[in-house]
């Protein structure tokens, strides 16, 4: 559907425009320290792991409209974007003393305004990767892996574009100048985004029940097997059949004993990490001297590097496997991240540092969003019915997040640029504990198919 797919560009864009110009915002008011910014993120990332389960399941729930739920999502993620910018421009213009009490002030009011915007990210993402996209798929028998590919591509896309049309903008403006520009954007295209979202709702008469129809391992076609057929299984009433809402004790506890987990929690530990082009290590890079402009094309290339591998995952799928491909995408990670570290103990040759750092990071792109492909396909292929749905993309959006939350620790307690470092290793750490789990969960599941091939009554 040619009209979810422009508006989740125009929300990504929003977004991604957003994350980077906030970043480099916050280190133009805050220079040579990477202590602001980790606090900045630090509180956004603590607001989704409270609220994330929570916001989970609200966003696909039945106990509203598809169309409500997602407007709703669209609306306070565009508000928050252009409060925020609006905040750090007066910081930045009337206030010019670091410790003054209104300018901590403010940078609270923005720290609201970023968790509003992360809240509100998250539950359109789910709204549209886990309901919409899947009711799509079976109402047009597209398979979900090519509907997964799309949607990568698009958030790949504005993550590879954003930033330099933010950077070539603010070449003749000011940053502050440039934030008011990604708000006036975030504002104008909200109308824009309804109106598509609603002729998308009004076109597809699947969308337009309360009933969640969630993927069951026979309604995602094989992607081993292109030719197979799409079975759509009969929807089932939610209003008629729902339990009673779980507690977070309950929520967790389901998550955790879910046979998908460990897969989960591989992806879940490539959140701890320095080494992406987040606030933090933009920030590291800017007290390094490097140009806002150079970053971006940087970012660029490493975006690049995430856009072909949703052209080669689906072809290592179809060669491979699901879970081949996944222990593969891993291991390619770690690989790629070895001389990202080496590039801190090269002294005296920066040109040498740079190129080890900066070739690393991109190619760890290539294993890092294929593995996101890999896993997301895993989840909608085992985790069924909308409480399951809700819940187990709520508590993983939460744990990423806990581990998110983990690097921004580290980075507040090593805030000096030159103690950097010690978060590469522990990112490089976790990637490689991240490969190893994804591993054992690999070994398991091909266990459990010789354990049920076994006992098969086809074999007796």
């Amino acid at each position: 559907m040619p009209g979810l797919a422009t508006s989740y560009f125009f929300t990504t864009w929003a977004t991604r425009m957003d994350e980077w110009v906030a970043a480099i915002m916050i280190a133009t008011i805050y220079p040579q320290s990477l202590l602001q910014i980790s606090i900045y993120s630090f509180f956004l990332t603590i607001t989704s792991i409270v609220c994330g389960a929570y916001v989970g399941e609200w966003a696909a729930s039945s106990s509203r409209s598809r169309l409500a739920t997602l407007r709703s999502s669209v609306i306070v993620q565009k508000l928050a974007i252009a409060t925020s910018a609006v905040l750090l421009w007066l910081s930045y213009y009337y206030f010019p003393d670091v410790n003054s009490f209104a300018k901590t002030a403010l940078f609270c009011a923005v720290i609201v305004s970023g968790s509003m915007l992360r809240l509100a990210n998250r539950a359109s993402t789910i709204a549209v990767e886990k309901d919409w996209a899947v009711v799509i798929c079976m109402a047009t028998q597209e398979p979900q892996s090519i509907m997964n590919a799309k949607l990568r591509r698009i958030d790949l896309i504005c993550k590879l574009a954003a930033p330099l049309a933010v950077s070539l903008v603010a070449i003749p403006l000011t940053v502050p100048e440039t934030m008011l520009i990604v708000s006036g954007f975030a504002l104008l295209s909200i109308p824009i985004e309804l109106s598509l979202l609603t002729k998308v709702y009004n076109a597809l008469p699947e969308l337009q029940t309360r009933i969640r129809t969630f993927p069951t391992p026979t309604t995602i076609p094989n992607t081993s097997s292109p030719a197979s057929a799409v079975s759509i299984t009969p929807p089932i009433l939610i209003e008629e059949l729902a339990p009673p809402p779980l507690t977070l004790y309950q929520a967790w506890k389901k998550y955790l004993n879910h046979q998908t987990f460990l897969a989960s929690l591989s992806l879940s530990l490539l959140y701890l990490t320095t080494l992406s082009f987040g606030p933090t290590m933009i920030t590291y890079l800017l007290t390094l001297s490097y140009t806002p402009t150079f970053l971006a094309v940087m970012r660029s290339l490493s975006v690049i590097a995430g856009l072909v591998a949703t052209y080669t995952t689906p072809v290592l799928l179809r060669n491979l496997g699901l879970i081949r491909t996944g222990v593969i995408s891993l291991w390619s990670q770690v690989a790629s991240l070895l001389p990202v570290l080496l590039s801190f103990y090269v002294p005296g040759n920066p040109g040498l540092q740079a190129f080890l750092f900066f070739t690393g990071v991109t190619f760890s792109r290539l294993g890092l969003w294929s593995f996101d492909m890999v896993q997301m396909q895993i989840v909608q292929e085992t985790v069924v019915g909308e409480e399951d749905v809700g819940v187990f993309n709520g508590c993983e959006f939460a744990l990423q997040n806990g581990f998110e939350l983990a690097s921004y620790i580290i980075t507040m307690i090593f805030s000096k640029p030159e103690e950097f470092v010690v978060g590469v290793w522990l990112s490089v750490g976790a990637v490689g504990c991240g490969a190893f789990v994804f591993t054992v969960f690999a070994a398991r599941r091909r266990a459990r198919i010789i354990r049920l091939t076994e006992n098969s009554p086809l074999r007796q």
